[in-house]
């Protein structure tokens, strides 16, 4: 037997999306000196949670869905204002809605002997709904300055240790109240009951220092270092929570050796 699902919309809601590309664009060189605007890579949707969009109560990422979204399928470095957007809230009163905003890069990364990774960095905001109705801009930038053992982090550096420390400088643009680093091993094969992957956030000082142990003669690593923004976001909060406004950026570092 087929039935027919009807969904009624409760209300006819809208925003304007006048987004400034061309000033996301404009912090490829924070990102890294090989960044360029990614591919697909660009775009804003409205989300729906459960209950709250406010911290500590917002849910999961598992717990949300899409009201509005568009995507670029092009790379896209000039300002685009697509005018009033409208979009339907069919969902019960319990939902709450917020916009969620990202700016990829792209980025080659060489390794030592002719090699090249690819790696990804993006510029990204989520505020609630109502947002502000003025153009869609960067709220937070790329940490700045990143460095290894005090040698420049966006070029290639090897001998630098089995604990080196990373540091940065503030973003050009915002406020950071946390920043985020996290190392990968990017030598091959992967082995069975190796640790490739470490993250640290940092709430006091922009300096890292990598643990005894993760670091291993021979393999080769690289580090992104994200700038994070929210009132929210301070030592004290609990684990796996969160809330809008929230606003992070990363840059990427060059591989290093021990």
């Amino acid at each position: 037997m087929n039935q027919d699902i009807l969904m009624f919309v409760r209300r006819r809601l809208s925003f304007a999306a006048d987004i400034r590309y061309a000033q996301f664009a404009a912090l490829a060189p924070s990102v890294h000196p090989s960044a360029v605007p990614a591919t697909n890579g660009a775009g804003f949707s409205v989300q729906a949670v459960p209950h709250s969009v406010d911290y500590p109560d917002m849910p999961s990422g598992f717990e949300r869905t899409s009201l509005l979204v568009l995507n670029n399928l092009q790379t896209v470095t000039a300002d685009a204002d697509y005018g009033t957007l409208h979009y339907g809230e069919f969902l019960d009163p319990l939902w709450k809605t917020y916009r969620f905003v990202a700016y990829t890069f792209d980025a080659q990364v060489p390794f030592t002997g002719g090699a090249a990774r690819m790696g990804a960095a993006s510029v990204a905001s989520m505020v609630p709904m109502p947002a502000d109705p003025g153009p869609i801009v960067p709220v937070l930038s790329p940490p700045t300055q990143p460095r290894i053992e005090g040698r420049d982090a966006f070029a290639d550096q090897d001998g630098v240790g089995l604990q080196p420390t990373i540091t940065w400088a503030p973003p050009m643009i915002g406020h950071a109240t946390s920043y985020q680093a996290s190392v990968a091993t990017q030598t091959q094969p992967v082995i069975a009951g190796e640790t490739r992957f470490l993250s640290a956030m940092i709430y006091s000082g922009r300096a890292f220092k990598l643990p005894p142990g993760f670091l291993k003669q021979g393999s080769r690593y690289t580090a992104t270092i994200s700038a994070r923004s929210g009132p929210w976001d301070a030592f004290d909060h609990p684990p796996f929570r969160e809330g809008t406004p929230f606003h992070t950026a990363d840059c990427l570092t060059g591989v290093f050796t021990p």
